[in-house]
């Protein structure tokens, strides 16, 4: 019996492109995969570098597979319509198909397809905002603290 690969080709090269990442540089804030198995194999370099998100790291992934939903912290993400640019692509080569008896058209066709932003838990401010939101916090508190219960001399 045949035993599929935990991790397709995608996330194999995401492994390894992610941990370069994480092991070059101590200041990345977020990881954009841009396939589910592309995901997967970011997961994976984030899990073996012992980074959780979005503590450590924001993870936002591209297309919304099921799982996403279903991984804990959910998977935050950026839907890609499908089915509305493979209509669009469609139409565009139906149109390119009756013009060509005329005079064909120049250059690129060009398309604006709305994505959807699904957010769920991977996701969190850079760590250098959270970082200066928490020292002001900080500051603030003690702030209060000194002066809380002291009267100003009349």
């Amino acid at each position: 019996m045949a035993v599929p690969s935990p991790f397709p080709s995608g996330a194999v090269e995401a492994v390894a492109a992610c941990t370069r990442t994480l092991a070059g540089a101590d200041d990345v804030d977020v990881s954009a995969p841009r396939s589910g198995a592309a995901t997967v194999g970011a997961l994976r370099a984030l899990r073996d570098a012992g980074l959780e998100m979005p503590r450590d790291l924001s993870l936002i992934g591209f297309g919304d597979p099921s799982w996403y939903a279903l991984w804990n912290p959910g998977i935050t993400t950026v839907g890609t319509p499908l089915v509305e640019m493979a209509e669009a692509a469609s139409s565009a080569l139906m149109r390119q198909l009756t013009s060509l008896a005329e005079v064909p058209e120049r250059g690129n066709a060009h398309f604006s397809i709305d994505a959807t932003f699904v957010l769920r838990g991977t996701t969190a401010p850079p760590r250098r905002l959270r970082n200066r939101r928490s020292a002001r916090r900080t500051h603030d508190t003690r702030t209060r603290r000194a002066g809380s219960g002291s009267r100003p001399a009349p």
